[in-house]
């Protein structure tokens, strides 16, 4: 380098000036703005310009750092630009030499979450074989969210109109902002070291990808999955995804429909027991129908009309029996009276002596009466027995009574497996 006479620098002599300043004093610098215009070279090099609403900069990246960039960035992305200040002396112009390009803004916080996506779903935590099914009838829910949010109320009006039976226990926990993850997990594990709920509902309602960015922490994935109650992801509006949307065991597009999925619809509850009670009435009086129709069936068997001829015809020896009986005590009531008449007007001793000879008679008129009695009660009640027992054998509801059962298709007794219909209602009975 060489300077005039007359000490004024020449243009070269300022550049090189310039130029040794920039870029001693600019190295490894990170700049934020709008990509515009990006070109790639034939020689593989990228140019563009970094701009914002005062003031825009060129910059360059060599084709052996393109090489390196996850993406090349587009006409209008917001990014952050690293890189060393570089002055071509030519023209007079500074630019940047960039080293790397990364997304700013939103595009930043696409890049985090598609990271962490890709490193949890490597460890299986998206896995459908983990996911668990939600309790048909929850007792109580819990929620965690804010408690002056829109999503709670949501929740709330839901449960009341469509499940009033459930319990709601809130977890306040701030969803946006600086330590709301932190918040947002701590809830989660509060409910799943305590036990209380039968279902977890997590989430808030719509906003910016950095307004919905707690439910995309790791924190909060890991606290889901490690939840030991099914819980439900509801993040946002339909078209917002989550990290805790992938780990949930149910993800639901709203908050409102996260109730909707945790809980049946009463109504439809009432419906399908007045259902079963009809089906249950239906089956119990063809049931009694189909019995009746057998018991007349069995009453009109030779078997059952011969017991009843046989009934009848002791029954009639036993009134032969009572009649003949009664006759004779009649008989000797009357014999009695007439010795007793005698006795009134002679006391002689053979009067005496047959009085007590015809008192022995009536009495053993009577033990014969009675021995008779029991000999007919005894072989009629062996003869009933004999019947009972021969009925029970018979009766198709005994072996209900031992504890087995009957199973029916269609209105038919199934009694072998061969004829049992997999596909077909089984009624047991």
């Amino acid at each position: 380098m060489t300077k005039s006479r007359n000490s004024v620098p020449t243009v070269t002599e300022m550049t090189w000036r310039i130029k040794d300043l920039l870029e001693g004093e600019f190295t490894g610098i990170t700049v934020s703005g709008e990509v515009s215009q990006p070109t790639t070279s034939a020689n593989g090099h990228l140019y563009f310009t970094l701009k914002d609403d005062g003031a825009s900069i060129a910059c360059v990246a060599w084709r052996s750092t393109v090489q390196r960039f996850k993406g090349i960035p587009v006409h209008g992305e917001h990014v952050h630009v690293t890189g060393d200040v570089q002055v071509y002396p030519p023209s007079g112009r500074y630019q940047i030499v960039v080293k790397s390009v990364e997304l700013a803004g939103e595009g930043a916080l696409q890049l985090a979450f598609e990271k962490l996506k890709k490193k949890l779903e490597s460890e299986g935590l998206f896995d459908a074989s983990r996911k668990r099914s939600l309790p048909a009838f929850p007792g109580t829910i819990g929620v965690v969210t804010s408690e002056t949010g829109a999503a709670f109320q949501d929740i709330r009006s839901t449960l009341e109109r469509r499940y009033p039976l459930a319990e709601v226990k809130l977890f306040h926990a701030a969803v946006q902002g600086v330590g709301a993850a932190g918040e947002i997990a701590r809830g989660i594990r509060w409910f799943s070291d305590t036990g209380q709920v039968d279902v977890l509902i997590v989430g808030r309602g719509g906003g910016s990808l950095e307004d919905l960015w707690p439910f995309n922490e790791e924190i909060v994935a890991r606290a889901i999955a490690e939840c030991t109650v099914p819980v439900i992801s509801a993040v946002g509006h339909e078209t917002d995804f989550s990290i805790s949307d992938f780990v949930a065991d149910v993800r639901a597009a709203t908050p409102t429909q996260a109730a909707v999925l945790a809980t049946p619809d009463v109504r439809d509850l009432r419906m399908g027991v007045a259902e079963y009670a009809r089906r249950v009435e239906t089956v119990v009086r063809g049931g009694l129908d189909r019995s009746r129709e057998r018991v007349n069936k069995m009453l009109k068997t030779h078997a059952l009309l011969a017991v009843r001829d046989r009934l009848g015809y002791h029954r009639d020896t036993l009134r032969r029996y009572q009649q003949h009986i009664d006759q004779i005590l009649v008989h000797r009531m009357i014999q009695y009276r007439q010795v007793a008449g005698a006795v009134g007007k002679s006391t002689g001793p053979n009067l005496q002596l047959r009085v007590l000879r015809e008192r022995k008679r009536i009495e053993q008129l009577d033990r014969v009466r009675e021995m008779r009695m029991g000999g007919v009660m005894v072989n009629v009640r062996d003869r009933w027995k004999e019947l009972d027992f021969r009925l029970r054998s018979v009766d198709p509801t005994e072996p209900l009574q031992r504890g087995f059962t009957r199973i029916l298709q269609n209105g038919e007794w199934i009694r072998s497996r061969t004829s049992f219909m997999p596909d077909t209602e089984v009624t047991i009975q």
